[in-house]
């Protein structure tokens, strides 16, 4: 199993999941630039040019939460995730999907108009709907975090989806004091060994 994977981006969540499982995968780690992920040699692994890209056998997967749960199904064992059929498996697979299909929404907003677009030519229209938009979405995960540590109670795959949302939320300076537990969730996530291996560049080493 290979993963190709860029330091920040959407892979990180699987990087995360894998460190989390100890399953072993072979990392194929690339800049974060346009000339790497736009080359000839990994367009013919991702048409679009985009990370994550899991290759297991002949099966090519390109979404992050659907890597995420063919890794659940395939290797974790039933580890990180309520059992199928169970309630709690379908709050499970809420907060699976919301981290992706809502709360990135706003944020796809934030990192293309405060990180690659110059100050001076930024939407400010854009970006105030996506501040709206994004005070409206944390509501609910600044309530589930009120009565505890993670999304389910104990950690789970769900929190690798949304930790790295949050993740990105303070990149872009909008997780801020009117979310105190999504604070603290972001805190005890950032401090556990699997995520600071997640984060950790080869690259960055030479």
């Amino acid at each position: 199993m290979k993963l190709y994977h860029c330091a920040g981006s959407r892979s990180v969540r699987i990087r995360w999941l894998l460190e989390e499982l100890g399953v072993d995968c072979e990392l194929h780690e690339m800049p974060f630039t346009m000339e790497a992920l736009q080359s000839e040699d990994y367009l013919r692994v991702s048409p679009l040019g985009r990370v994550p890209t899991l290759v297991d056998g002949e099966l090519v997967m390109h979404e992050s939460v659907a890597i995420a749960q063919y890794i659940l199904e395939t290797y974790a064992d039933g580890r990180l995730q309520p059992a199928v059929g169970t309630p709690e498996r379908g709050r499970f697979l809420d907060w699976m999907h919301y981290a992706e299909a809502s709360l990135m929404v706003p944020m796809a907003t934030f990192i293309r108009q405060l990180v690659f677009t110059p100050e001076g030519k930024r939407d400010e229209v854009a970006l105030a709907t996506a501040r709206e938009k994004y005070a409206q979405l944390i509501v609910p995960v600044e309530e589930v975090l009120a009565d505890r540590d993670y999304l389910l109670g104990e950690f789970s795959a769900a929190d690798c989806m949304l930790g790295y949302t949050v993740f990105l939320s303070a990149y872009v300076r909008v997780l801020d004091d009117a979310t105190p537990n999504v604070q603290a969730y972001f805190a005890r996530c950032r401090a556990r060994p699997a995520w600071e291996r997640a984060m950790r560049s080869t690259l960055d080493k030479g």
